[in-house]
Order: structure tokens, then sequence, then C-alpha cells
């Protein structure tokens, strides 16, 4: 069998991100007593979202291993582990756990504890030792411990744990922190720079999520924005701002005393030439018959999908362009 470095060096890195991760979670377990997981109606929406998504982990990797699937299973422990616990959980955690609120801090403790015992059993079979290990660490912070990881029993679903509800709520909050990260990133703003925010959105959902002030406070903390100045507007575009598109609206970010106006639209016409060019390319082999009836039917649908991305990109520009003209 062929094993490429980087299957190694991906299993490496996700070995890391689970020992950070843990270390994280022990480092914000100070005065915190084992206690069994509140009930759903104490929990935050993002709690809420993230047991909805460990219910499905658990039926989905359970399925898995049933089928004798090892290899799906380990997919989808890491889709949610990495993706879900890691990327998103984590990074929003960190708004109540640097908190003074002694209650919501307990509460966003306890789930801590909760699913990362949960992962850890889930990875057992996959990485033993590294589990094992982690277990011993959080051994002292279950509510019933027992010698070994080895003898916990498996994670079973809890049907009550589901919520659709929050997890659209969620879907809707990463999908504006990501183009906000985006547009952040295209335009060049400092990482360490906090900026202002307008959202605008016809959609009565969004106007019920920005009132909530777990939302508010979380997406202001990911994305760096002023306390404060993440804001409904029925305005329009201000002069001179970067916009960015999610799902149901714009979001606009005021550049005044943040880049070199005239550096910037040269940056970004150089991109934008350099994308134009790449999406010619990509139109090119597309219409080409030959290439459509010879090449594998993965190959077109790959390049399809990256010449869609890739006018997505061009299209950000030329609005970003408008903004600074």
């Amino acid at each position: 069998m062929h094993l490429s470095d980087d299957s190694f060096l991906k299993a490496r890195n996700f070995a890391n991100k689970l020992w950070n991760a843990s270390r994280f979670v022990l480092m914000n377990l100070t005065g915190y007593r084992a206690q069994p997981l509140p009930p759903a109606d104490e929990l935050a929406m993002a709690d809420r979202w993230l047991l909805d998504e460990l219910q499905q982990t658990i039926e989905q990797t359970s399925q898995a291993l049933s089928s004798y699937n090892p290899a799906e299973a380990a997919r989808v422990l890491y889709e949610f582990t990495w993706g879900s616990l890691c990327d998103w959980y984590l990074e929003v955690s960190k708004v109540v756990l640097t908190g003074t609120d002694g209650r919501p801090r307990e509460i966003k403790q306890s789930m801590l504890v909760h699913v990362l015992e949960s992962c850890l059993r889930l990875l057992h079979p996959f990485m033993p030792y590294e589990t094992e290990q982690l277990y011993q660490s959080l051994k002292p912070f279950l509510s019933d411990p027992q010698e070994s990881i080895m003898i916990r029993p498996w994670p079973q679903a809890d049907p009550s744990r589901r919520d659709a509800d929050a997890s659209a709520r969620m879907a809707r909050v990463q999908n504006l922190t990501t183009a906000l990260r985006t547009v952040r990133k295209e335009m060049n703003i400092p990482d360490a720079q906090k900026v202002r925010c307008q959202i605008q959105s016809d959609q009565p959902e969004w106007k019920s999520l920005l009132q909530n002030p777990e939302v508010v406070g979380a997406v202001e903390f990911l994305v760096k924005i002023q306390p404060g100045q993440l804001q409904m507007s029925a305005s329009g575009r201000p002069a001179n701002s970067a916009v960015a598109v999610f799902n149901g609206g714009e979001a606009y970010i005021p550049l005044e005393n943040l880049i070199d106006k005239e550096k910037e639209k040269s940056r970004l016409l150089k991109n934008r030439q350099q994308l134009a060019s790449l999406a010619e390319r990509g139109r090119v082999a597309l219409e080409n018959q030959n290439f459509i009836e010879r090449a594998p039917k993965e190959e077109v649908e790959s390049r399809r999908e990256t010449l869609r991305q890739t006018e997505q990109k061009i299209q950000r520009i030329d609005r970003n362009l408008e903004g600074l003209s």
C-alpha cells in the first residue's frame, strides 16, 4: 500500500491540535467542580449547537464503524474535532471564559469537559495513547470517572440534545464571521486593528440574531470589531468601505485610517488582473469539447469549481474597488 508523507503530516497536525485544545480546556478549569451537563434552557446558542453537532458525530461514527468503514469514521471525527470544536467553539467560548460572570463560566466549563471527554472516547480506537494520556489529565473534573478510558462506555447519542434551530442560527453566525474575516484579509486590514461594522439585511432572522448579546459578542471577538460597533443599518454602503456578502445581506467595514487607499487600489487591481487571466484559462479549457469528453469527470468538476471560486473572488475585488473609488 502506498502511503504519502502528507497522510502522516496531517495525522501529526491533528494530534497536535487535539493536545493543544485539551491544554486550553484544562487551563480554564480553575475552580471547577465536577457536575452533570446543565439542561438545555441554561445553555447558550453555541452550546446547544455544539451538542447537536456532537450527537450527529456520535451517530455517524458509530454507523461507520458498524459498517466496517473506519476511514469514514475517522473523517467524521476529524471534521468535528478540528472544525466544530477547535476552530469555532473554543474560540467563541473565550468570550465567557475571560468574563467575570460566574454561572455562565461554570456552564461553559461543564460543556468543555463533557464535549472533550466525549471526543476522547470516540477517538480512542484511532489514537489510544494520546487519548488515554489526556483522559487521565481530565479525570479529576469528571462526575463519573473510571480508571482508564479503555473501560469507559462508548458514547451514545442523546436525541434530547438535538437542536435544529440552534444549528441553523449558528450557521448564520459562521457565514457572517467567515465573510468578514475574508474581507479583512483581502483588504490587508492589520490583524491587531479593531474595526467598525455595519450590517444591512431585510431578513427578520438577522435582526433577531443581532439583538442577541451572545451573538454580537462572539462576532465582535472573532472578527475583532470594536465593542458596540457591530450594528444594523439601513442607510446603504458608507463611502470608502469594504463589503462582505453573506447569506441574507451585506456587511460594510469603513476603511478610513485603516489602509493606504491608493496603495490598496493598486494591489487589488494587480490581483484582479492575475485572477482574470486564471479565469480565462479555465473558461477556455471548459469550452474545449475534446477536454470535456476525454478528461476524467472529477477533473472537469474540479476545473468548474475552481472557475466558480475565481469568478467570486473577482466579484469581491470589484465591489471593494467601488468602495475605494
